[in-house]
């Protein structure tokens, strides 16, 4: 029973096809002008929408789980401050569990909707699109989840999702968009286009670095971010449209917080004084290399610790819905219960601490007349936000500095706060905050900031992965900054004051810490270090964070690929990574393609568009009729539904030999490569390109194989490749087949164009579809019936012959093998699911007739099944 029974599980990813298909239709389709100009109309409202609607939905989110965080944290504070300990904790333990539960319920309804949903993105600009990925319902689910989730106080932080749902809203705006247009001709043929696998992969780029530079206030980190982990390829109208979303999406959340101020100064995601700073010296580089060694390695053991972790869960806890219920709230159990607990057996600290670096008053020179920055004797660092304290220290200021600061005075007297409660009783958000504030050195102690370490790394550890919307980038800054400060005021006691050298300001650190952090576990290094000079402000350190960034890297990759990219594979994702070149060198297409390919003539007989059809195959391709049978392009299974011929009136057996031209449908430039081409090269287009086809030919441009991502995702990088089974236990690379008819109609895209109907004749030609941007599952298994298609030169009788085995083979099976009640699922459901392409007006009523003229005809006199779902 729902929620306590089994979970739902999603499909296994679909292959995408980023090529774009040559054909008649396209062609004009591309030489229309007004088409064009309506393309590029439609395109800036979409990229101006998308962004416009993140960050008002970001900024709500933000809103609301400000207001929950920091309500129930002022909650426990009082209860604690009261001294009902028992009462407080009972309070926070059971509002986070109501939100937990909340959250957990929500990823039952949709699962897709759990975790960050960056490595299911990363994966779909690759070629592998995940199952419910791009649904409305996984909109719902995470914007919803999110609040509920990062407001319980888990260890987690709401930047990667919102990444996802600036993916999700970019889809959802083209579908209403859509709704509302699709009754103008014109305006439904350009929205049209946004439909197929290339258009839907850059709205959704776009909307994924929108969702960076709103989250972080990062533009030109959420263009490195696409650039660098989210596409496989350099593409410069692909730069354009996403630069063109980040700086909508800067701005508007700028105005939605300033109140239309637009005040530079206060464009950072973090509330930091980054004008306060001292500098560094040359020899600190060094220094700063060796945090970078740190964060390569704590951020490799992160990932190893929370791989093994979630590959036990998947085994226990993921199955069944209680067992996930149980498993948020035992997590948040265990957090409130060190949250809020822990800090009280620590005493308070006197607000003196916050500027105790800066010896006395007399050495204070203001640099500024507004007293911005205030330095002392040029080596010691003394924020705007402490200037006052430390001329006075009167309660009543020090109750102010608290106040900006963000701490928190738990069981204090008044001038003393409390370090780990100011860590730990305040928003994930915040806490970073205390850690990257500079000019106030000794804010947070070495102690509390170890014991703080130590507890929120296997806090996060553990719940990155757990059955509720989540991010990543909160603990691994959290994690990265205490580092961070540690090693700046390890710096400070053990190098600069026994040599009466200037201080560092572990502030500082803590942001280099959180970029080597965030690159040792992440994997990535140049949108890091953006990321993290745009968010703070400081570009005084982009050299510390860069060498930190690249050795971090460097070290991390010693281990492994990133989080990111080990998520991918614990999912069973088919992924296609950057392998060496060096690991094909000994290997051409023929090591790794298929030969048992099905083929069809130009000019095809129905009964052999419905073997393919029979056949689990998504693509075919399309060989001249005479010999030598080159090949001359390639059609895909979308397309063979939308040309089935229909009319009432015929018998079977005219049916069946009826003539079908598929020139004028498929794709006349299918992207091919020989078979002595060496493997790496063709590894590589079809990775840069996103491919879900590469034909593979011999000199004479005849079909040898073909070659799809399950053939190339198991080529390892010590330059072996070995075919894996496909078998019901190869969960990334087969489909479910039995489909519901629910999970049909929620695809995210259907197809149909211009379905022709009415009575055929042989000589009749099938009119073009347009393929969709979600085509069918990727599974692509060839039929082991098909005789092997062998070497192609000088073997034309055999390939002749190996073409007409797909007839002979019709016409030696009896008919009543195919079952029609299948293809009324399988095929038909294709034309009638989920229809985001409606036909003009004028002509629906006539497109409806078609479809139930084809339904009837074809449940009277045909029967089919198909494997691909």
């Amino acid at each position: 029973m729902w929620p306590f029974g089994p979970v739902r599980k999603l499909h296994s990813p679909e292959g995408a096809d980023f090529q774009r298909i040559s054909n008649p239709h396209t062609r004009q389709m591309n030489a229309n002008a007004s088409l064009k100009k309506h393309h590029t109309i439609l395109l800036v409202v979409i990229l101006s929408l998308t962004a416009t609607l993140l960050s008002c939905v970001y900024r709500g989110i933000q809103e609301a789980i400000s207001w929950l965080s920091f309500g129930r944290s002022d909650i426990l504070t009082e209860h604690m401050n009261d001294g009902q300990h028992f009462l407080g904790w009972l309070y926070y333990f059971l509002s986070g569990a109501g939100l937990v539960l909340g959250a957990v319920i929500l990823v039952l309804w949709e699962p897709a909707a759990a975790g960050s949903g960056l490595p299911e993105l990363i994966s779909y600009m690759n070629g592998a699109k995940s199952d419910h990925l791009l649904h409305w319902r996984t909109m719902l689910a995470k914007g919803v989840g999110l609040i509920l989730s990062v407001s319980s106080g888990l260890a987690i932080g709401p930047e990667g999702p919102t990444i996802h749902l600036g993916a999700l809203i970019a889809v959802q705006l083209v579908r209403i968009l859509w709704l509302l247009l699709h009754r103008n001709k014109t305006a439904s043929l350009a929205l049209g286009n946004f439909f197929n696998d290339l258009m839907v992969r850059d709205i959704v780029v776009a909307g994924a670095a929108a969702g960076i530079a709103t989250a972080f206030r990062a533009p030109i980190g959420g263009v490195l971010f696409a650039l660098e982990e989210v596409v496989s390829f350099l593409d410069e109208n692909l730069i354009f449209r996403t630069y063109f979303s980040c700086i909508v999406a800067y701005y508007i959340i700028e105005v939605l917080y300033d109140g239309g101020t637009l005040n530079t100064a206060q464009f950072t995601a973090f509330n930091i004084q980054t004008d306060c700073d001292t500098g560094y010296k040359a020899v600190d580089i060094f220094f700063f290399a060796i945090l970078g060694v740190f964060g390569g390695l704590g951020g490799s053991l992160f990932n190893y610790c929370n791989i093994k972790i979630n590959q036990w869960r998947a085994k226990a806890i993921n199955s069944f819905g209680y067992k996930r219920i149980i498993e948020g709230l035992v997590v948040i159990f265990i957090t409130t219960i060190l949250f809020a607990l822990i800090p009280l057996a620590f005493k308070c600290t006197d607000a003196l601490q916050l500027v105790q670096h800066v010896p006395d008053v007399e050495n204070v020179v203001a640099l500024s007349t507004d007293y911005e920055v205030v330095v002392g004797q040029g080596d010691l660092c003394l924020s705007k936000k402490n200037y006052d304290f430390f001329l006075s220290t009167q309660n009543t200021t020090a109750d102010q500095l608290f106040e900006r600061l963000e701490l928190k005075q738990l069981q204090c007297n008044d001038g003393m706060y409390h370090e780990l409660a100011s860590l730990m009783h305040n928003p994930s958000h915040a806490t970073v905050s205390i850690l990257f504030q500079t000019g106030s050195y000794d804010i947070i102690s070495p102690g509390a900031i170890a014991i703080y370490l130590v507890i929120y790394f296997l806090l996060a550890m553990y719940t990155i992965g757990i059955s509720v919307p989540s991010g990543l980038v909160i603990p691994m800054l959290t994690i990265g900054a205490s580092i961070g400060r540690l090693c700046g005021i390890g710096v400070n006691h053990l190098v600069k004051f026994p040599l009466d050298l200037p201080a560092v300001d572990p502030g500082a650190w803590a942001m280099v810490g959180a970029a080597a952090f965030w690159a040792g576990s992440g994997g990535m290094m140049v949108t890091i270090a953006v990321i993290i000079l745009e968010m703070t402000g400081d570009f005084t350190h982009l050299p510390p964070i860069a060498v930190a960034v690249v050795v971090a890297r460097a070290v991390g990759s010693y281990f492994d690929h990133g989080l990111y990219h080990m998520l991918i594979h614990l999912k069973n994702i088919p992924f296609l990574e950057n392998i060496p070149e060096q690991a094909t060198l000994n290997l051409t297409p023929v090591d790794v393609m298929r030969s048992n390919v099905v083929t069809l003539y130009e000019k095809s007989k129905v009964k052999d568009i419905l073997h393919a059809l029979k056949t689990s195959h998504n693509g075919f391709p399309v060989i001249e009729s005479k010999a030598p049978h080159r090949l001359v392009g390639l059609i895909l299974r979308s397309q063979l539904i939308g040309i089935l011929p229909c009319s009432p009136n015929s018998t079977k057996h005219h049916m069946d030999n009826m003539i079908i031209a598929l020139d004028g449908v498929m794709n006349e430039a299918p992207a091919t490569t020989l078979a002595t081409y060496p493997l790496g090269e063709s590894y590589r287009n079809f990775r840069t390109l996103g491919l879900r086809h590469l034909v593979v030919v011999d000199k004479n441009h005849t079909v040898r194989g073909i070659i799809t991502r399950k053939d190339l995702v198991h080529i390892h990088g010590d330059g072996s490749a070995h075919h894996q089974a496909a078998d019901n236990d190869d969960e990334h690379l087969i489909h479910e087949e039995n489909a519901s008819e629910d999970d049909e109609n929620n695809r995210a895209s259907s197809y149909i164009d211009n379905i022709q109907g009415g009575n055929q004749t042989n000589n009749a030609t099938a009119t073009t579809t347009q393929e969709t941007g979600f085509s069918d599952s990727m599974q692509e298994e060839f039929d082991p019936n098909v005789p092997d298609m062998g070497d192609a030169e000088g073997e034309s009788e055999d390939k002749d012959a190996v073409h007409s085995s797909v007839r002979m083979q019709d016409e030696q099976q009896p008919q009543s093998q195919f079952d029609f009640n299948e293809i009324d699922e399988v095929v038909v459901s294709d034309l009638l699911r989920d229809d985001l392409y409606p036909a003009p007006e004028d002509e629906e009523e006539e497109q409806e007739r078609t479809i139930a003229q084809r339904h009837s005809f074809f449940s009277s006199n045909f029967d089919i099944s198909s494997s691909d779902a």
